[in-house]
C-alpha cells in the first residue's frame, strides 16, 4: 500500500501545485510591471521591411515622436513611415529624398516589461517546463512500480504456498 499511496500522493501534489500556480498567475495579484523611457532615441537601419527601435526589450510598445535621417539630420515626415510595436517601416510610395534603406535616429517613448515581470514570466515558464520533464518520466516510474508490485505478489504467493504445504504435513 505504501508504493501505491506514494504515487497517488505525488499525483495529487502535482494537481494541487498546478491549481495554485494557475490561480496565482491568472488572479493578477501581482500587477504587470513596466519600465518606461520617456525620451528615448535609437539609431537603426530602416527599409520598407522594418527597423527595430527596441529589439532588446521584452514586449515593448513605443510612441514615436519624430525620426531624422542620421547622416544629414533631415526630418523624415511622419507620413513616410509607420511605427508599430517599436518597429519602424518606411511607407512612402516613392523615395525621392533617400530615406528608404538608410540609418534613422528616432525619438520615442517606450514601455516594456520590467525585470520583475520578466523574472515572474521566467519562473512560470520554468515551472511548467519542469513539470513537463517530470511528467515525461511518469510512465517509467509506473512501469518500475508495477514490476516491483508483480514481484512482491509472486513472493507472497510462494510464501503462502510453502506455509500451506508445511501446515498440512505433506511435501513435494
Amino acid at each position: 500500500m505504501g508504493l501505491i499511496g506514494g504515487i497517488a500522493g505525488l499525483i495529487i501534489l502535482i494537481i494541487v501545485s498546478f491549481l495554485i500556480v494557475d490561480t496565482l498567475n491568472g488572479a493578477n495579484l501581482m500587477p504587470k510591471y513596466t519600465a518606461s523611457i520617456i525620451n528615448g532615441s535609437s539609431v537603426t537601419a530602416v527599409s520598407e521591411l522594418t527597423g527595430s527601435l527596441a529589439a532588446t526589450y521584452s514586449h515593448p510598445t513605443c510612441t514615436v515622436s519624430q525620426c531624422v535621417n542620421n547622416s544629414n539630420g533631415a526630418l523624415i515626415p511622419a507620413a513616410n513611415y509607420t511605427a508599430t510595436s517599436c518597429n519602424v517601416r518606411y511607407a512612402a510610395a516613392t523615395d525621392t529624398a533617400g530615406f528608404n534603406n538608410s540609418i534613422w535616429k528616432c525619438n520615442f517613448a517606450l514601455s516594456s516589461d520590467s525585470g520583475r515581470q520578466i523574472s515572474t514570466d521566467g519562473m512560470i515558464g520554468n515551472y511548467t517546463s519542469g513539470i513537463d520533464q517530470v511528467s515525461a518520466k511518469i510512465p517509467t516510474v509506473l512501469l518500475v512500480a508495477a514490476v516491483v508490485l508483480l514481484f512482491g505478489a509472486i513472493v507472497l504467493l510462494v510464501q503462502r504456498a510453502r506455509q500451506t504445504t508445511e501446515s498440512s504435513g505433506g511435501g513435494l
